[in-house]
């Protein structure tokens, strides 16, 4: 990278709240390189066919598995990426509100058939980490329907959020004693280290900046405190490749994706120190990361 497209790159993680701003504390080989870093936490470098589907103009190779930029590639390529990605998703989150009631009844019976085991081994390895008796203040994001408050203890106080205005009233009906907030993940509207304990199941596989995620859970975490996750990775063998195709369809219906690291992606930051499990054949993973003190 040259001295002068260091500006650049500082503006674009300015406007973006990209990874740039660890990208230009190391030696990075070409602008390329950089590029990438930004695509890969708009989750467009992982889908080239994300690329085509928003209609950009950014050429990718793929090297071994991993869709990688083409140079040259200019500020306003990335910036219209980041646009068109974020309208994907503003449109996917208009669908459910449209839609909700018929995408939640297929989210509930799957999880009669597959979810409610999996979130009970999660739950099992949460509560052999938090006792049950402990009085800790928990927030669960992207709660939807708040299926997993089955497996809240009494002890804990747990607060819900979720980004969509139709879920208030069926909280009302259906958990009238949880505190609800309807916000954003990648802006959580709570203060700093405010609480013990952060949930998320099938959460990462929506999100469209990880990166952002990570430093708003970081922020509202208190110091010591635990991040427990659920969710869809990709699996091994043919059965990836079968996620990898129907990953269109998949992100239509439901408004997420079936495949992504998320394990590998959270493993490699540094604010949290992390243990994962397998789930579901290597279809899904739960993990745990502890904020640093």
């Amino acid at each position: 990278m040259t001295r002068d497209d260091r500006p650049v790159l500082v503006r674009l993680y300015e406007d973006e709240n990209c990874r740039l701003c660890e990208a230009l504390k190391v030696d990075l080989v070409s602008r390329a390189e950089a590029w990438g870093i930004v695509l890969e936490a708009v989750d467009i470098r992982t889908d080239p066919r994300l690329l085509r589907q928003y209609a950009t103009r950014i050429p990718v190779v793929e090297v071994e598995g991993i869709y990688v930029l083409e140079a040259p590639v200019s500020a306003a390529d990335v910036r219209r990426a980041v646009r068109q990605v974020r309208r994907g998703y503003r449109r996917q989150r208009r669908i459910y509100e449209t839609h909700w009631r018929w995408v939640s009844g297929l989210e509930a019976l799957w999880d009669r058939r597959y979810g409610h085991r999996w979130r009970r081994r999660w739950f099992q390895q949460i509560l052999q980490a938090h006792p049950s008796d402990r009085p800790l203040r928990c927030l669960e994001l992207a709660v939807g329907a708040g299926r997993n408050r089955a497996f809240y203890p009494p002890a804990w106080t747990v607060v819900w959020l979720d980004a969509s205005s139709l879920w208030p009233a069926v909280w009302k009906r259906q958990a009238p004693g949880v505190p609800a907030v309807v916000g954003d993940v990648h802006a959580l509207p709570f203060r700093d280290a405010s609480f013990d304990l952060v949930l998320s199941s099938f959460t990462l596989c929506a999100v469209w900046n990880l990166e952002r995620v990570v430093e708003e859970v970081d922020r509202v975490l208190r110091p010591g405190g635990a991040w427990w996750w659920l969710d869809h990775v990709r699996g091994p063998g043919l059965m990836g490749w079968v996620q990898r195709a129907v990953r269109p369809i998949w992100f239509a219906v439901l408004g997420c994706f079936p495949d992504r690291p998320v394990g590998a992606w959270l493993r490699a930051d540094p604010r949290f120190r992390w243990r994962v499990w397998p789930l579901g054949g290597g279809l899904l993973q739960m993990g745990a990361g502890v904020k640093a003190d």
